[in-house]
């Protein structure tokens, strides 16, 4: 007669959901950093800055502060957008332009 393993994989199952949450949080604390950051290279202050291609886009310190929320949300978004990448094949296989 074979001897039954026990149902690990269950187990590890419900493990791991109980530290999604964790997860969760952490990433948004993560995101929120990175935020914060961004908004401090904007600005030029920190250890992040924004490279001279995008130099357009700096704000003086007085004027980010005098700025309403909607107004930060558009510079930011203005600075840093997410570029699509474009996926084409070729005859020496997959081409990834971004």
């Amino acid at each position: 007669m074979r001897e039954r393993k026990p149902r690990v994989e269950a187990t590890n199952a419900v493990a791991r959901l109980t530290h999604l949450p964790e997860l969760v949080e952490k990433l948004r604390g993560l995101v929120k950093e990175q935020i914060y950051e961004a908004d401090r290279a904007l600005i030029g202050v920190g250890d992040v800055h924004l490279r001279r291609e995008y130099a357009d886009f700096h704000k003086a310190k007085a004027e980010w502060r005098c700025m309403s929320g909607r107004q930060k949300q558009r510079a930011r978004d203005a600075c840093f957008r997410i570029i699509e990448s474009i996926s084409r094949r070729n005859s020496q296989g997959p081409l990834t332009v971004i």
